[in-house]
């Protein structure tokens, strides 16, 4: 993580790169059980995801798949549930959208 950032300053990666060095990072921590370090490296991954592509983007929601996960793994079961949910929501707009913007177009060409 501290090469990509390294590299992101000096311009050579993009911020991209350096938020998913940042989740790898976070999924080692949660193996070797170190949780609360897991859990700021996702929560900054979730914070540049809703800056970078809306608080309503997959991305979001994966982040919050994954900070459920975490709390699940240390058994924070109602920390868990509402990060579940969150991107439960994410998805179903996510859904919703799509599949209207499918059913308009359809009824469009019709």
């Amino acid at each position: 993580l501290q090469d990509e950032e390294q590299a992101l300053a000096a311009g050579e990666a993009a911020p991209e790169d350096v938020d998913t060095a940042r989740c790898g990072l976070a999924s080692r921590l949660v193996s070797t059980k170190c949780f609360e370090q897991a859990l700021q490296e996702y929560s900054t991954s979730l914070a540049f995801c809703e800056q970078h592509h809306g608080p309503g983007s997959a991305q979001v929601a994966t982040r919050h798949m994954s900070i459920g996960g975490v709390h699940t793994t240390y058994k924070d079961l109602q920390a868990a549930l509402v990060h579940y949910s969150k991107a439960l929501a994410i998805r179903q707009d996510l859904y919703d959208d799509c599949y209207h913007t499918d059913t308009v177009d359809a009824a469009a060409k019709v």
